[in-house]
């Protein structure tokens, strides 16, 4: 599912700020048209993003990028349609994080997809954030099994900090997460050299019945 700028610019960026105050700045969002039919999405998904990470005018010279996503389910009448979360709150279709600095991923690896990216996480993965560099990453989102009524919608949400209906599990420690070094904004690239887009795995309907 490719993920455009609203404007149609060939080369543009759309940019969000840290979060902290539920501002429209502090998010971007991409939503389909309504659905012609019913589909069933099961499995891993994948969201590959351009970004970058500027530094504020009254913040320091960012070296942190962390992305938030979220997939969520809109019902034809424009409301959420919530599942149950793992400590029974409300809870979008599925959500997936990543450090930026930790992007580097192992394709020669035989567990390696592109519905499902393989990284190792060790302390040699590591790679730098440079303000004002474009990365191209693949955001893993947990695996999920959800049908999407015809005329329904799918919105992906990306932000700089937890989205909303996190729940319990939140990522707001101010000695992990301090403002001091995650006081940024953030930005998402489009170009013909800069594509998003978002890999889903949706199953035929004559595998369903």
């Amino acid at each position: 599912m490719p993920l455009k700028e609203s404007t149609g610019s060939p080369s543009t960026k759309q940019s969000y700020d840290l979060p902290g105050k539920n501002r429209p700045s502090e998010i971007i969002s991409f939503t389909t048209p309504p659905l012609e039919k019913e589909i069933k999405i099961t499995g891993h998904i994948v969201a590959h993003l351009n970004v970058s990470v500027s530094q504020s005018p009254d913040g320091p010279v960012p070296s942190y990028l962390d992305l938030f996503i979220s997939l969520r389910h809109i019902s034809a009448q424009g409301s959420e349609i919530l599942y149950t979360g793992t400590t029974g709150e409300g809870a979008p279709v599925t959500k997936g994080f990543l450090r930026v600095s930790m992007r580097k991923t192992k394709p020669g690896h035989p567990l390696h997809r592109p519905w499902l990216p393989y990284r190792e996480y060790r302390s040699t993965d590591v790679l730098p954030v440079v303000p004002n560099e474009i990365y191209s990453v693949d955001n893993e989102l947990w695996p999920t099994n959800v049908v999407v009524d015809a005329g329904n919608r799918l919105n992906l949400e990306i932000r700089s900090g937890d989205t909303a209906c996190t729940g319990l599990f939140q990522h707001n420690d101010p000695i992990h997460r301090p403002d001091s070094v995650f006081k940024d904004q953030n930005h998402v690239h489009f170009s013909p050299d800069h594509v998003n887009y978002m890999i889903l795995s949706i199953i035929p309907k004559s595998f369903t019945a």
